[in-house]
C-alpha cells in the first residue's frame, strides 16, 4: 500500500509533488550559493579594507625609501650646489614621510605575525637612521669619502629596510 500511494494521487497532486520536491532542490541550492557567496565577500572585504592597504601603505614606504636613496646619490656625485640643496630637500621630505607611514602602518597592523614584521622593519628603519646620521655628517666635512660610504654602509642598510617592507608586502599579497 505504501508504493500504491503516488499511483493513487490525481495528476495534479503529481504535479503539485514534483514541482515540490523542484522547489526544495532550488531552495537547498540556493542556500548553500548564499553560504558560499557571503564566504567570498568575507574574502574580498578582508583584502579590500585589511590587506590591500597595507600592501600600498608598504610599497608607498618603499617607493620614499627609493627616492631618498636616489637623491643621495645624487649629492654625492653632483657639484652642482642648487641641485644638491634640491637633492637634500627631497631627502629630508621622503624621509619624513617615510616616517609618517611607518607610524601609520604601525598602528594600522594588529595580529601576531604582521606585529613581528614591523617590529623588524622598525628596527630596520633604526638602522637606516643611524646610517644616515653619519651620511650627513660626512656631507658637513665635504664629500671626502661619500661614495664609499653610501657604498658599503647606507646603500645594505636601506636595502635590508626595503627588503624587510618588501617581505611584508608579500605576506599581504599570500
Amino acid at each position: 500500500m505504501n508504493s500504491n500511494w503516488y499511483r493513487n494521487l490525481s495528476i495534479r497532486g503529481k504535479l503539485l509533488a514534483g514541482f515540490g520536491v523542484i522547489i526544495l532542490a532550488l531552495a537547498a541550492l540556493w542556500w548553500v550559493a548564499d553560504a558560499g557567496l557571503r564566504q567570498m565577500n568575507l574574502g574580498a572585504t578582508e583584502l579590500g579594507l585589511d590587506r590591500y592597504p597595507k600592501a600600498d601603505q608598504s610599497n608607498d614606504m618603499i617607493k620614499a625609501a627609493l627616492i631618498a636613496s636616489q637623491s643621495v646619490r645624487d649629492v654625492a656625485f653632483s657639484n652642482i650646489e642648487s641641485e644638491n640643496r634640491e637633492d637634500l630637500n627631497l631627502i629630508r621630505k621622503s624621509r619624513s614621510e617615510l616616517q609618517a607611514l611607518l607610524i601609520r602602518f604601525d598602528n594600522n597592523n594588529k595580529n601576531a605575525e604582521e606585529r613581528n614584521m614591523i617590529e623588524l622593519v622598525k628596527q630596520r628603519k633604526g638602522v637606516l637612521d643611524e646610517k644616515y646620521v653619519g651620511y650627513y655628517k660626512l656631507l658637513e666635512r665635504g664629500k671626502q669619502g661619500l661614495g664609499d660610504y653610501i657604498n658599503n654602509e647606507l646603500t645594505p642598510a636601506d636595502d635590508a629596510f626595503v627588503q624587510a617592507l618588501q617581505t611584508f608586502e608579500d605576506y599581504q599579497a599570500a
